[in-house]
């Protein structure tokens, strides 16, 4: 299976030249790359899973039933040993009595056979500083499917090295289900293959994407999903835990007949997870956004209703942060307090926006209860954009358009968010009087200007002045600096990080589906 994977990367390499002129030299001829384990007795695994500060356990399959031992330590010599000598392919061995925040090596062994030796991290102490990786989107365009993007192996290479605690995956991890079972195990096989490279260093739990499951006489064909993630202990397609006193809540964005919603039982329950737990910050995650830049009207914004619902919950809730994929770019945006991250640029196709550039990439985020800082890392090992709370700047301005279909038109109610809640704030279009109220778009043909201002609790102002034209695409975003216009009289002062931002979009909008 690890050969198929190896010559499956070689061979889109060869057929896809373009590919390496953007893909960075130092990465492509890494001699450290890390590949699955090489024995052919070890199916899948080892993997580590359900890590806490003083407790790990160690997931591995083999092809055959067999005994299962994991030696582990302090160092590679491995001087404990865990034994079960139940006879069976599907290993289980938890280890206890770990000290917390420590690197810990193992090796799994079935019968004569042994693994590589591998190394994790256990759990800080709740409150302390600890990483995650945030990521998603690495499924192959169908021209490739199902071997993986070139992309994806080589990110999977940079995780590792990160040495996170914790790996969450944000969705659709292959290009399409066929309810076959002998070609759907090939499929999601070309994709655990490389996800157990990261599971043997670190936890690794992932929500379901649209594209990872596929409807088959009215029940969604979930086992693989299932499989892949060893989700020991719950079958839920929703679900929540605790990691270093930090609580991260798994959505399901997907449920049949209802997806692009949040709802239901679903919601009843997410109420109840998020009002009981008495962690001090709190993640949610779930393939769809809520506010996406690719997906408008497709994804959890399908139903704004409902969409609001979920924000307004996620303010009461005190949620720090929403991470989703489903968009294959990266985009963070703020809302109220949340933190709406969009992070789906593992592999599948690229899509810029009018937000922004898209690119390869994985999110990097440091946690304790009073922080979070977030660092896009690009597959040139640069930062796409580094941002951290506490936030002290003056506030963010942000626009979303409505989409009806696929047509956007004169009249249409545009969507400006703050990312808090501002003292004071201002609509201007086209130069007329500013009002606290913001006016739907134009009727006219032609061109049209719409300034926003907002002024924190340190009474410093900050605006936007976007561009917006009634025909055509978005084409470009540019930056200028400069003073703020006078809000009817009122002398603006004390402006810091004012950015004046052209963002032109069209009244048809073209919006492009996976």
């Amino acid at each position: 299976m690890n050969k198929f994977v190896t010559l499956s990367f070689v061979l889109i390499m060869l057929l896809s030249p373009a590919i390496a002129t953007v893909l960075p030299t130092s990465a492509i001829n890494s001699s450290d790359f890390i590949i699955a384990d090489p024995s052919d007795v070890f199916v899948r695994g080892p993997t580590v899973h359900l890590v806490t500060n003083d407790s790990a356990k160690i997931f591995w399959r083999t092809e055959l039933a067999s005994d299962a031992t994991v030696n582990f330590g302090l160092n590679d010599s491995l001087m404990e040993t865990v034994t079960n000598g139940t006879l069976d392919t599907d290993h289980l061995i938890a280890l206890t009595g770990l000290e917390m925040d420590t690197k810990y090596y193992y090796q799994a062994e079935s019968g004569t056979d042994q693994s590589q030796i591998y190394h994790f991290l256990t759990a800080p102490a709740d409150g302390e500083e600890f990483k995650i990786i945030i990521a998603g989107d690495n499924r192959p365009d169908q021209g490739i499917a199902p071997a993986m993007p070139p992309s994806f192996p080589l990110l999977v290479d940079l995780i590792v090295e990160e040495e996170p605690h914790l790996i969450v995956l944000t969705g659709d991890y292959i290009y399409k289900l066929f309810g076959n079972p002998a070609q759907d195990v090939v499929i999601y096989a070309s994709f655990t293959d490389i996800l157990d490279i990261m599971g043997h260093y670190a936890p690794v739990v992932g929500v379901i994407g649209n594209h990872d499951l596929e409807v088959i006489d009215d029940t969604r064909l979930l086992e693989y999903y299932l499989d892949a993630f060893v989700n020991i202990g719950t079958d839920e397609m929703y679900f929540s835990f605790d990691y270093a006193g930090v609580h991260f809540t798994m959505l399901d964005s997907e449920e049949m007949y209802i997806d692009h919603r949040i709802t239901g039982p679903q919601y009843d329950w997410l109420v109840d997870d998020l009002s009981t737990t008495s962690a001090a910050m709190k993640l949610v995650f779930s393939h769809q956004p809520l506010y996406p830049v690719r997906h408008i009207n497709t994804a959890l914004d399908y139903n704004k209703t409902e969409r609001d619902r979920l924000q307004q919950l996620f303010e009461d809730e005190n949620v720090t942060l929403y991470g989703a994929g489903h968009d294959h770019t990266y985009d963070r945006f703020v809302v109220n307090d949340v933190v709406h991250l969009i992070t789906g640029g593992l592999g599948a196709p690229l899509g810029n926006t009018a937000w922004g550039p898209a690119y390869n990439h994985y999110t990097q985020v440091m946690i304790s209860p009073n922080s979070l800082t977030i660092k896009a890392i690009k597959l040139d090992q640069s930062i796409g954009e580094e941002f951290a709370l506490p936030y002290d700047g003056p506030i963010e301005i942000e626009m979303r358009v409505t989409v009806n279909t696929t047509t956007v038109y004169g009249g249409t109610d545009l969507e400006i968010y703050f990312s808090t809640e501002p003292a004071e704030f201002y609509y201007s279009w086209d130069g007329a009087t500013n009002s606290t109220t913001l006016a739907s778009f134009p009727e006219d043909l032609g061109e049209h200007f719409l300034d926003v201002y907002a002024k924190n609790d340190a009474d410093v102002w900050s605006s936007k002045h976007f561009v917006l034209t009634t025909y055509g695409t978005p084409t470009e975003t540019t930056t200028t600096d400069g003073p703020l216009v006078p809000l009817d009289g009122l002398l603006i002062l004390g402006i810091v990080g004012v950015v004046a931002v052209v963002v032109v979009v069209g009244i048809i909008w073209k919006v492009k589906s996976k």
